[in-house]
């Protein structure tokens, strides 16, 4: 085969077999994820040809070839190589080399990350215009709660490398479902169903007279769960009964809804709530206003970061704000492709926003910097994704949707379950190995995208 080299300015190139059954027909087409090419300085076709690679300005780019329109998997993008002399596939199409001066460098395609772990999960397809999986990680940090877009399915999926069977019920929620202290899975929302496993605690949220739930989560009190509902109610109820035991009343005019409008906090037990530009933080036992945040634009999600409370606008801007919206700390500048809900971990340092591509940018909190961007599924088929932080910060949980698991699997499992190991411990041992030694800088960023740590002595 032969792309056409005339490459600047073009996101699609023509790629043309040269066997003579090209003739009269259209040629095959490659997607490049770049309008532009800075210093494109080499080239090579995978041995079946369904795949090319190409390098430029220190970037190796992976995409498919397939005919105009066809769908095909996301390009696999490679960074922080340096200047690229020659690459070429080793044999297969999981494996290529890279030569960067006197560096040569072996990649595995088929590898989603250095530090990640896959197990094939059970999670329903949902409707075309429902949202994603919603994920919750269990407090023990060993077991993932998955509920299915359409809020009408949950599976609790062991980790990888934690032993135990995964089990599923036919039940759900519109907002994230609560982990207890005793491990259990509270799904409120959801009128207790007879047969379901013993590991799920399923009641109506409020007092069974609403439809939408918009958040949820345990209280200080560790007996009660606090519970937001439409029309503008919130809710103390028993965890083990789902029994009412306290019920706050909110201004008609600041009414919620299950579109990640509203947020709860523990320890301190805090309830966020968005209306137009303002957010509301209430307490939760009284109803009371304890802050109205004035954000610069219309707000499409709220979270709470540690001590800090995350303002996502309309616009895609993010709004650091203080002490749960005391002061405005910084504005992180976003699109309209970062209008999925962010996800912060419980320690305040982190936050990972789902974009529409399918990218998750990783974001540091306190700098207010990306430190790295894990790129779309590889499958073309699971367009819906769901992400949650273990409660320790040390892992990032991602759950897709659909009919695309990379793995061979039963007909029940629909998805894929990517454990990516954050910790700083685990991040310096993948980049040691890859190194095969101390590292540098520029080997660090190459191998963990993430912020330099105090010292790079291998040990």
């Amino acid at each position: 085969m032969v792309a056409n080299e005339g490459f600047t300015n073009a996101a699609v190139l023509p790629v043309w077999p040269v066997n003579g059954s090209w003739i009269g027909k259209s040629p095959l087409t490659v997607k490049i994820p770049r309008t532009t090419f800075t210093n494109l300085t080499a080239s090579a076709f995978s041995p079946d040809d369904s795949e090319l690679a190409v390098a430029d300005d220190g970037v190796l780019d992976i995409s498919q070839i397939a005919p105009a329109g066809a769908r095909r998997p996301a390009s696999i993008q490679l960074a922080g190589n340096g200047s690229i002399s020659a690459i070429s596939f080793a044999g297969t199409d999981s494996k290529l080399i890279s030569v960067s001066g006197s560096v040569i460098a072996e990649w595995n395609l088929h590898q989603l990350s250095r530090v990640s772990t896959i197990a094939a999960t059970r999670v329903a397809p949902s409707c075309d215009a429902c949202a994603g999986p919603t994920v919750v990680i269990s407090p023990n940090n060993k077991a993932a709660a998955i509920v299915n877009g359409d809020a009408n399915g949950t599976t609790i999926q062991p980790l990888p490398g934690t032993p135990g069977k995964r089990i599923y019920a036919p039940v759900g929620t519109s907002a994230p479902p609560v982990w207890d202290g005793a491990h259990r899975l509270i799904i409120p929302g959801w009128p207790a169903t007879r047969g379901m496993p013993k590991i799920f605690t399923a009641w109506p949220a409020g007092k069974g007279r609403t439809t939408e739930l918009a958040a949820a989560m345990s209280s200080t009190r560790k007996s009660d769960v606090i519970v937001v509902v439409d029309p503008g109610k919130i809710y103390l109820q028993n965890a083990a009964t789902g029994l009412v035991v306290q019920s706050i009343p909110i201004l008609k005019k600041y009414r919620v809804s299950a579109e990640t409008r509203a947020a709860v906090h523990s320890a301190p037990d805090l309830v966020a709530i968005a209306t137009g530009h303002l957010v509301r933080i209430i307490d939760p036992y009284t109803g009371s206003t304890i802050r109205l945040v004035n954000a610069a634009g219309s707000v499409a999600s709220v979270a709470f970061a540690g001590d800090e409370l995350v303002i996502q606008q309309a616009s895609g801007n993010l709004e650091i704000w203080t002490d749960s919206g005391s002061r405005l700390r910084q504005t992180i500048p976003g699109d309209q492709s970062d209008l999925s809900a962010p996800v912060v971990n419980q320690q305040g340092t982190l936050m990972a926003i789902p974009r529409l591509d399918g990218s998750i940018q990783l974001i540091d909190l306190q700098a207010g910097e990306v430190i790295t961007t894990i790129p779309p599924y590889p499958q073309p088929d699971a367009v819906k994704e769901g992400v949650a932080f273990s409660p320790d910060g040390k892992h990032l949980i991602v759950v897709t949707e659909g009919l695309g698991t990379i793995l061979p699997v039963s007909p029940l499992d629909s998805a894929d379950l990517i454990d990516f190991s954050i910790s700083g411990r685990d991040l310096m041992k993948a980049a040691c190995a890859a190194a095969g030694g101390n590292i540098s800088a520029s080997e660090w960023h190459s191998f963990t995208g993430t912020q330099l740590p105090q010292s790079l002595a291998c040990r």
